[in-house]
């Protein structure tokens, strides 16, 4: 008797949970906000056939519950930068990094995107998928472990809506972008497709998509860590590095960290690329004007002075060890550093974009909330 009544309440303790467990998924969400402060063509040219156009944008945590609110706020970015007659054909289009890596929310409850603080919105998504959860935990040994599980237990998920945005908006608009980035574990490409396999480690990664919606070349992967990945990627260090042939010129990706690092530089410096991107993700609301304090657990470059720690801030630092100062090395005409904004629940996103050519920082509008811009070369 008392054991049908166990199993009696599992069974409706289970029940329940299912319930709440798919409750508030995939229902119908408002239309996303752009949140665009400028649009603004550098140096208007008509007679450079080239041009960077790098995009900025400022997303809200309920973008990422579905992928076609997730499309649809980018394409919104895409838009204006097509209205303002800045993608032309020889136009390679830059998003920041981390863009497709909220996508843990994809097919989530929505309430994940009303919680205040990132650990209450991962603790719900635990929960509601504790049984996927658990496995993914089992599969995992990052030093983050509960964390790493839940990007392994949302891995295909997040791929096959990343994937699906970024070819649907090359084909749309029929030019090449670079797709920010994603957390994955390790990639591979199949035919122009994401193919993954969840017992991969963890990588953040990146990609260049075609007009043809396909991806051209080899997965980007991160090789430095930095304060907000530090704990979850599996960090092996290449010995080349992949520059893409493109429209705009020989063009190499060097995400985040991976610019401060001599090693990136002497990677690409014989292939002379003609173009450096820098796709990056600063966490924080104001941090680019507080100090400085390293790389988290990670080695700092050998080149960083260490008086230089507590004392300088994010940009200046950026400024001083990053594309901006070593882009010298490679003899590449241009190159940009762009960072993905946001409130991230109590994380936050920072940073403006910097645009180098010929030697020379240049002066931009800066964007309170999203921003587009277009460099011509």
């Amino acid at each position: 008797m008392l054991k049908r009544i166990g199993i009696s309440l599992v069974l409706l303790f289970i029940f329940i949970w299912l319930i709440w467990s798919y409750s508030g998924r995939k229902t119908p969400v408002d239309p996303p906000k752009i949140f665009l402060s400028l649009v603004q063509d550098i140096n208007p040219n008509d007679t450079l056939k080239n041009n960077l156009v790098g995009i900025q944008p400022y997303m809200e945590e309920a973008d990422f519950v579905l992928q076609e609110r997730y499309k649809n706020k980018l394409g919104l970015y895409m838009a204006e930068a097509k209205k303002s007659d800045l993608i032309k054909t020889n136009t390679l289009v830059v998003f920041p990094e981390n863009i497709g890596t909220w996508l843990i929310l994809v097919d989530e409850k929505h309430s994940l995107a009303s919680k205040t603080r990132l650990e209450d919105a991962k603790a719900t998504l635990i929960w509601s998928n504790i049984f996927d959860f658990s496995l993914a935990y089992l599969r995992s040994d990052e030093e983050d472990r509960s964390m790493a599980a839940v990007f392994r237990m949302k891995a295909k998920n997040m791929a096959e809506a990343y994937f699906d945005t970024f070819s649907s908006l090359a084909q749309q608009y029929q030019t090449y972008i670079v797709a920010g980035s994603i957390i994955l574990p390790r990639p591979s490409v199949v035919e122009g497709e994401i193919y993954i396999d969840i017992t991969e480690p963890l990588t953040n990664v990146s990609f260049v998509f075609g007009p043809d919606g396909k991806i051209i070349g080899n997965p980007i992967i991160k090789e430095h860590s930095g304060v907000f990945d530090d704990l979850l990627l599996n960090l092996v260090q290449s010995e080349n590095h992949e520059v893409f042939d493109l429209p705009v010129g020989k063009t190499s990706i060097l995400l985040n960290e991976d610019a401060w690092f001599e090693d990136s530089y002497q990677l690409i410096k014989n292939s002379t690329p003609a173009v450096i991107l820098n796709p990056s993700f600063s966490p924080g609301i104001n941090s680019m004007a507080e100090p400085w304090e390293g790389f988290g657990i990670s080695s700092p470059p050998t080149d960083v002075d260490s008086t230089d720690l507590g004392n300088i801030t994010l940009i200046e630092a950026i400024e001083k060890y990053s594309l901006p100062k070593k882009i010298y090395e490679t003899n590449a005409p241009v190159g940009m550093t762009l960072f993905l904004k946001g409130e991230f629940w109590d994380l936050g996103a920072s940073g403006q974009p910097i645009f180098i050519h010929k030697g020379d920082s240049i002066t931009i509008q800066n964007a309170d909330l999203g921003g587009v811009w277009s460099l011509s070369f």
